[in-house]
C-alpha cells in the first residue's frame, strides 16, 4: 500500500470520527488506547485488499517508515494484519523489550490480542486481512499497558512495605515517558501527574490518579478503560461499571485532601494534559 493510499484513508476514518487521537482520550470510560488503533486502521480497497498472506498471517511485509506521510499518527514500523491468527505470536515478537511489572506479565498477550481483534461478521468491522496496525501503534498500546502493570505493582509494593520492589517499580515509572514504544506518536501519553505522585513517594496518590483516570491508561481494573478488558475474572459489566464509579469517588476524596496533590496542583478531574504540563516534584 503507497503511503498516499494510507494518508487518504488515514483521512476518510478522521473525518468519519470528528476527533483526532488525542480527543478520543478525552472520554472517561472508554478504550482510549483502542480508539488510537482504529484511527491508525486502514481499510484496503482494490487490488491492494487482502492477500492470501495478508488473511493467514499478521505480517504483511508493507513498512511505514518515519518521513512517511501520518507517521506520527498511525505508528511506523510494519502493517500488521489485524484479524490474523498469529496476530499474539507476532505482536509477542515485536514487544519483547517492553517490560511488564511482575505478576502482570499476561496483560501482555492480553493486550496484544485486544488491540489486534476486529468485530464478528456482520458488525460493520472489515474482515481479517482488510485492516491494518503498524507495529509502532501496536508498541504504544501495549507500552501504555506496562506502565499500569507498573504503577499497580507500585502501589501493592509500598503498602506491603517492600521499599526494593517499590524503588524498582518507581524507576521503571520515571523512565516510561521516554521509551522508544512511547515517543514515536504524536498524542501525549498523559503520565506526568503519576510520575510526579511517584517522585514524591505517594502510594495513596498515585493510586487515586489510577482511580480518576489520571494515570495514563491505567484504571482500576487494568490498562484498557472499558469494563471487560483484562478485569478481574467474575465481574458482571454492571459491577465493574459499579467498581469504576466507587472507585472514582474515592480517588476524587483522596485527591481533595492529599498534601501532595495541593502541592503539584492535582484534582479530581480527568485531565489530558502532556507530562510537560505537569508541575516537577520538589525534594522531601
Amino acid at each position: 500500500m503507497s503511503t498516499d493510499k494510507r494518508g487518504a484513508d488515514q483521512a476518510m476514518v478522521e473525518t468519519k470520527s470528528g476527533e483526532q487521537p488525542e480527543g478520543r482520550r478525552r472520554r472517561r470510560f472508554h478504550r482510549p488506547a483502542r480508539a488510537a488503533a482504529l484511527v491508525a486502521l486502514v481499510v484496503a480497497t482494490g487490488a491492494a485488499a487482502a492477500t492470501a498472506a495478508a488473511v493467514n498471517s499478521a505480517l504483511t511485509g508493507t513498512q511505514v517508515k518515519a518521513g512517511d506521510p501520518n507517521a506520527q499518527a498511525i505508528g511506523t514500523g510494519q502493517d500488521i494484519a489485524m484479524g490474523a491468527p498469529d496476530t499474539v505470536s507476532v505482536g509477542i515478537k515485536f514487544t519483547q523489550d517492553i517490560r511488564f511489572a511482575p505478576g502482570y506479565e499476561s496483560w501482555k498477550a492480553g493486550t496484544i490480542a485486544f488491540q489486534t481483534s476486529l468485530g464478528p461478521p456482520g458488525s460493520g468491522s472489515p474482515p481479517p486481512g482488510k485492516a491494518l496496525m503498524t507495529s509502532g501503534m501496536l508498541r504504544r498500546a501495549v507500552a501504555e499497558a506496562a506502565v499500569c502493570s507498573w504503577l499497580k505493582y507500585y502501589v501493592a509494593s509500598q503498602a506491603a512495605g517492600d521499599s526494593a520492589a517499590a524503588t524498582s517499580a518507581a524507576a521503571q515509572i520515571d523512565a516510561a515517558p521516554g521509551w522508544p514504544a512511547m515517543t514515536g506518536l504524536s498524542f501525549p501519553n498523559r503520565l506526568g501527574l503519576a510520575v510526579a505522585a511517584v517522585d514524591s513517594g505517594d502510594a495513596k496518590l498515585v493510586q487515586a490518579l489510577i482511580n480518576t483516570a489520571q494515570a495514563g491508561n491505567c484504571l482500576v481494573v487494568g490498562p484498557l478503560f472499558e469494563p471487560g478488558d483484562l478485569s478481574p475474572a467474575g465481574l458482571s459489566e454492571a459491577d465493574q461499571q459499579a467498581q469504576l464509579a466507587e472507585a472514582s469517588h474515592l480517588g476524587q476524596q483522596e485527591i481533595a485532601t492529599d498534601p501532595v496533590a495541593q502541592r503539584l496542583g492535582i484534582n479530581g478531574i480527568p485531565t489530558t494534559q502532556a507530562p510537560s504540563a505537569a508541575p516537577p516534584a520538589s525534594g522531601g
